[in-house]
C-alpha cells in the first residue's frame, strides 16, 4: 500500500488494519464522504443492502414506469 501524506494506517501482529487516523486539518473536508463509505460497507455485510437496479425496479414497477 503507498504512504499518503497525512494518513496513518495500524495494523495487528497477522498485518489486519487495526486503526487508521487522517489530518483533519487536511483531510477533514472528506470526513463525510469518508464516514458515508463506511455506512456503505457496513450496509453491504449485512442483509439491508438492496442495490440500486433492484431498487429502481421496485420503484417503476410501483409508479408504473416503463423503460
Amino acid at each position: 500500500m503507498s504512504r499518503i501524506a497525512g494518513i496513518t494506517v495500524q495494523k495487528t501482529a497477522s498485518g489486519k488494519v487495526s486503526k487508521i487516523t487522517f489530518d483533519v486539518k487536511k483531510w477533514g473536508h472528506l470526513l463525510e464522504d469518508v464516514l458515508d463509505a463506511i455506512a456503505v460497507e457496513k450496509a453491504k455485510a449485512s442483509n439491508d443492502f438492496t442495490p440500486w437496479e433492484e431498487i429502481k425496479e421496485r420503484l417503476d414497477k410501483k409508479h408504473g414506469i416503463k423503460r
